[in-house]
């Protein structure tokens, strides 16, 4: 055992446990030192000890063990692999061996290791190096302030100058402060004004201002979203001018007698930050026309979605909403409409009974309201279809290695938007199909028959880290896909809700799990994003029986539609 000469003489805790790293590794007896917000661990097998930034665990919990007695800590630092700790006996619930008693001087339960470690998590100090950070090193509150502001707030009026409520401002500085990872930041709690006010008293309140050699990479983080909010200046009035005068005390707030004059050269350098950006930070021009054609839809989506008038807009000769040049979804032309409106292409499957069969595309119109039936009943009109037929759109991923059956109130739009914040090779030959409703037809006996939406049984699994396929209990039940390690359902490895996931059928080819069927799902709140540690799309989970893949895919589509799978809406609807 070999830990860090300066961790051994000042630990805060130390003790003898079982390891494992990650789902499918094996227990090994090792050791655990817990060092200010460091874990380092040293197990069976290992040449020398591993260590865990604190400051990147996004979940410290405790699972329950299969036998019954104790539970064991698992510990996520997101961008390796999640470590689980579990106790060498459970008689007293203790880490340690007599022998280490001796050396320790006093027990300690598993509860309270855990609490130690969730303690050093989330006990951020008042530096920005301090805070709990992102798996790319930035704090979450700035990462999850700024993504909430690009979405909902980067055009509306006077964002950053108009103030946010003081009581919403003090509850938001008081869940972030107590757990950054822990608070959701949704439209319906909380204005874009509420969140823009968090982010500027957050840096405001820095002991240390954010231009500092050491903390370039959170300075371009924010710098970027500045320049994101100058470019919608004519939507929400905050030009560079404006944005300096605030930003440029929060940022930097040198103290002098001169104060006035600090203040005003404080502002014209984020004045120039923020209009040279592109040039300053070596922005590729592929990375913006890309942000611009993001931008465009954007304002389209929230256009359409306020009901505001519609106004001409000029696109550049390229834009559009693409994958990649060879993409089959674009606009006519390359050029966005000026309607506000978008024209977006529609593959016809080979099973749809279509007069001209060289025409597998069909341009159709599409508003950010529109919904699946809406298209599909348009397109039926089209082809001159049987509309007594079920007929639906269908979202291909992967080239069609992977497809989700779109529901007939789900918008359009909003697939085809975010295949765009995914790597360039999984967004690549993704497109909008129409076709005969199979899934839905399908599983209407299940329905019919009032099938309660909860399943349980034994199904091969592989996560984002994993090609080879391992067998695990699972269940769908309250609207939650689990995994357990044993048969019994008592010791739980995850669990997903079923609104927090996208789920496609199929598997990407890369990896085969040497079943009949197969159901793929993704996070639908993140960036879906390969790395060297996880080079596969999604989590995997598949069977042997098609009568079993009905039974998962109702239980899904209950847990996701609880009002209903009826493909089309009434007639009244329709008319």
């Amino acid at each position: 055992m070999c830990f860090p000469s300066h961790a051994v003489m000042d630990f805060s805790r130390a003790g003898s446990a079982h390891i494992k790293e990650g789902i499918s590794g094996k227990w090994c007896q090792g050791w655990l030192l817990l060092y200010q917000r460091t874990l380092f661990y040293f197990a069976s097998g290992m040449s020398n000890s591993k260590e865990a930034n604190l400051q990147h665990a996004r979940c410290i919990s405790l699972t329950k063990e299969e036998d019954g007695g104790g539970s064991s800590i698992l510990v996520d630092t997101q961008g390796g692999c999640a470590i689980y700790i579990r106790p060498i006996s459970f008689e007293s619930g203790s880490f340690f061996h007599s022998a280490s008693i001796k050396f320790l001087g006093s027990k300690n339960t598993v509860s309270a290791w855990k609490s130690a470690l969730k303690s050093a998590a989330v006990e951020s100090g008042p530096q920005i190096a301090e805070q709990q950070l992102t798996v790319d090193n930035i704090p979450v509150i700035v990462d999850k302030c700024i993504n909430f502001i690009y979405a909902h707030g980067g055009m509306s009026e006077g964002i950053y100058r108009r103030s946010g409520s003081n009581n919403a401002v003090t509850r938001l500085l008081t869940a972030f402060k107590r757990d950054a990872w822990d608070v959701q930041l949704i439209r319906r709690d909380f204005t874009e004004y509420d969140v823009a006010s968090v982010l500027k008293r957050f840096f405001r309140d820095l002991p240390e201002p954010l231009l500092t050699a050491t903390l370039h990479d959170e300075f371009c983080e924010v710098a970027a979203h500045l320049s994101y909010v100058h470019g919608q200046r004519e939507r929400n009035l905050m030009p560079v001018e404006n944005l300096a005068a605030i930003w440029g005390p929060t940022l930097m707030h040198v103290e002098g007698n001169d104060t006035l004059g600090w203040s005003r050269r404080e502002s014209e350098v984020v004045m120039d930050l923020v209009s040279l950006f592109s040039s300053i930070f070596d922005v590729s021009p592929e990375e913006e026309e890309r942000e611009k054609q993001m931008q465009e839809v954007l304002e389209r989506y929230h256009r359409a979605a306020s009901g505001s008038p519609s106004t001409s807009m000029p696109a550049s000769p390229n834009s559009s909403v693409r994958a990649s040049p060879d993409t089959t979804i674009a606009f006519p032309g390359g050029r966005m409409p000026p309607s506000g409106d978008l024209k977006i292409w529609v593959h016809i499957l080979p099973s749809v009974p279509t007069t001209d069969k060289g025409n597998n595309c069909i341009h159709i119109t599409l508003s950010p309201q529109k919904l699946a039936w809406q298209v599909a009943m348009e397109l039926c009109q089209k082809l001159g279809l049987d509309k007594k037929k079920e007929w639906g759109l269908e979202e291909h991923v992967l080239g069609g290695a992977l497809i989700r059956p779109l529901h007939p109130t789900e918008r359009v739009l909003d697939a085809v938007l975010r295949w765009g914040y995914w790597d360039e090779m999984d967004r690549r030959d993704n497109f909008i199909a129409l076709g005969p409703a199979t899934l839905y037809t399908d599983v209407a006996p299940l329905i019919m028959s009032k099938t309660p939406p909860t399943v349980n049984g034994k199904l091969r699994f592989a996560d984002t880290r994993a090609k080879s396929f391992k067998t695990f209990t699972f269940e769908f039940s309250q609207a939650k896909l689990s995994y357990y390690k044993d048969e019994r359902g008592s010791n739980k490895i995850a669990d997903w809700k079923v609104e927090d996931i996208l789920w496609y059928l199929g598997h990407e080819p890369k990896r085969n799990p040497q079943t009949r069927w197969s159901i793929t799902f993704i996070n639908r709140h993140k960036k879906v994003s390969r790395s060297k540690e996880a080079p596969f799309f999604g989590n995997t989970i598949a069977g042997t029986s098609s009568e079993e893949k009905l039974r998962w895919a109702t239980a899904l589509l209950l847990g996701e539609h609880p009002d209903g799978l009826s493909y089309y809406p009434r007639t009244d609807l329709m008319q």
